[in-house]
């Protein structure tokens, strides 16, 4: 997935030590956000996520499965990474007491060095799907358009 962010503040250097224990606190935190955003996705959006960023597949090729033109598709991943952004931001600050610069930077690091593995958390929110609804199950687990 794109990078989460390029800002933050670089000019506090912390110790060796501190900066571990940072690192550490930030991975947890935006690993446990990252995965609520992505599991209050809706169905179709996560699709959508997995189809562009692990699936390769192209705006076009999505766009014939949805039954609507590229551009569409486009729009509809743009404002599905926004969202997930800003659900990431808020539960940072909410869930886990950062400030803004906090947020910043434990983005910033997310999308640098943070090794978290997005797809098993698509999944794992699309299996989350299938067993609160079985009719998804018999259409094969494909999420109809809107």
């Amino acid at each position: 997935m794109d990078r989460l962010a390029r800002v933050g503040d670089s000019s506090h250097k912390p110790a060796n030590g501190e900066f571990e224990s940072t690192n550490q606190r930030y991975r947890n935190a935006v690993a446990d956000a990252l995965r609520r955003a992505l599991g209050d996705l809706e169905a179709r959006d996560r699709l959508l996520l997995m189809y562009y960023y692990y699936d390769e597949m192209t705006l076009r090729e999505i766009g014939l499965l949805f039954n609507v033109h590229e551009a569409t598709i486009s729009r509809w991943l743009s404002k599905v990474q926004k969202r997930a952004r800003k659900m990431v931001e808020k539960s940072l600050a909410r869930d886990h007491g950062f400030n803004r610069r906090e947020v910043s930077e434990a983005i910033e690091m997310a999308g640098e060095h943070l090794d978290i593995n997005v797809r098993e958390y698509l999944y794992d929110a699309r299996g989350s799907d299938r067993k609160a609804d079985p009719a998804t199950e018999s259409a094969g687990g494909a999420a109809a358009p809107r």
